[in-house]
């Protein structure tokens, strides 16, 4: 495998994935020219070579197109990196240097008493097999010059024997021919693979762009310190919610919760562990939504959060309140400066309704916002239902 990557000029797999792609993409139209051009010399040199020879070149010059097409085909059936270029690259690189090898055998019907035209159309011919192949086989350099190089001697050998100064000088402009698209079929590579790096390049530099807007956005939706979403989103969530599903005749529920007295803890044992007090409410309210469900906790001022339900009826939104309530008073989070209990205690307010007119969300929250602040008016610790008595 090793010296097969000598067929490259470069190390990124992704590159050579994408060159020899477009070798074989490219190769299908030009062997199918080649079997149209092939026609051309059949036609003209019927009257003057061996029509048996010339019948036998054909059908062997088509089964080896054929074959090529197959092998074309095959290709085709892989994903767009499911392959191992340096093998699919030697195969296309045989198949072309045979069928150099073939269009080099046509050279032999060469006969110096042909007419002018005939003998000229030789070398049209192979100007033009030459000149197609050049952009279709430089993608993978060596696939040109395995083409064109035996194809070339072939005709060198078969006509320079039987050389007079006119074919001498039509012979010197060919070699010249080849050699500039040797030195152009090996530009176009190094521009093509340059192409290619750039290409590669700006689609790593897109994506990690890309990546970073996305961890952007997520931070930007998030409060820092316990990660649940911030204000924003939840805003932003909510309304979506709400829009959506006005007209699915779907409950929703929301719960708004305040830390009772998280001031005096603050004073009491300082902002760090306050910070901890926080995450360690977060982790209860993120443990009760539903992994099935669109439900969102979030942090939307220093010591309150929202839970938002989407498809929950008020009486699942209590149980759930409930739960929360007797999660943190299991906690046991000393709050000494509390007057309620001896440690940390949660006020909720909580807000259902099927959601029939577009655009009030607003009116849901402030629903919500109303229920917790009864709940804090009736002594906190406890869970007020919106247009009802605390629980």
């Amino acid at each position: 495998m090793r010296s097969l990557s000598l067929l490259f000029s470069h190390t990124n797999n992704d590159i050579k994935h994408e060159q020899v792609r477009l070798l074989f993409h490219q190769g299908s139209t030009i062997i199918l020219l080649g079997i149209i051009t092939a026609l051309i010399p059949i036609s003209m040199f019927w009257n003057y070579a061996d029509q048996g020879l010339l019948k036998l070149w054909f059908i062997i010059f088509l089964f080896l197109s054929f074959g090529r097409l197959y092998l074309n085909y095959r290709f085709s059936k892989y994903e767009e990196k499911d392959f191992l270029p340096e093998w699919w690259a030697l195969l296309y690189i045989i198949g072309t240097f045979l069928s150099g090898i073939t269009w080099g055998i046509l050279a032999f019907f060469y006969d110096t008493n042909w007419p002018v035209v005939q003998q000229l159309t030789l070398f049209v011919v192979y100007t033009g097999i030459i000149g197609g192949s050049m952009n279709t086989n430089s993608s993978v350099f060596v696939a040109f010059p395995a083409f064109y190089i035996p194809a070339v001697l072939l005709l060198m050998i078969a006509t320079i024997p039987e050389i007079d100064e006119g074919k001498l000088s039509l012979s010197t402009l060919f070699v010249i021919y080849i050699v500039l698209m040797y030195v152009s079929a090996k530009k176009f590579n190094r521009r093509l693979v340059n192409a290619l790096e750039l290409s590669f390049e700006n689609e790593k530099l897109a994506y990690e762009l890309f990546k970073n807007n996305e961890q952007l956005d997520a931070l930007s939706k998030r409060d820092g310190l316990t990660h649940l979403q911030n204000r924003r989103s939840m805003e932003n969530f909510l309304n979506e919610i709400w829009n959506n599903d006005f007209l699915k005749t779907k409950p929703l529920s929301m719960l708004f919760i305040d830390i009772d007295h998280f001031k005096n803890y603050n004073d009491t044992y300082g902002h760090y562990e306050g910070d901890k007090c926080l995450i360690k409410i977060a982790d209860v309210l993120n443990s009760h939504l539903s992994p099935n469900t669109k439900d969102m906790a979030a942090r939307f001022g220093g010591e309150e959060f929202a839970v938002i339900l989407p498809d929950t009826d008020e009486k699942e939104a209590l149980a759930i309140a409930k739960a929360i309530k007797e999660e943190v008073n299991e906690l046991h989070i000393v709050h000494s400066s509390s007057d309620i209990k001896p440690y940390v205690t949660l006020s909720m307010g909580i807000v259902c309704q099927i959601p029939e007119t577009y655009e009030h969300h607003r009116d849901f929250a402030i629903l919500a916002d109303q229920a917790l602040y009864k709940a804090k008016e009736e002594g906190r610790d406890t869970i007020v239902v919106s247009g009802k008595n605390s629980v």
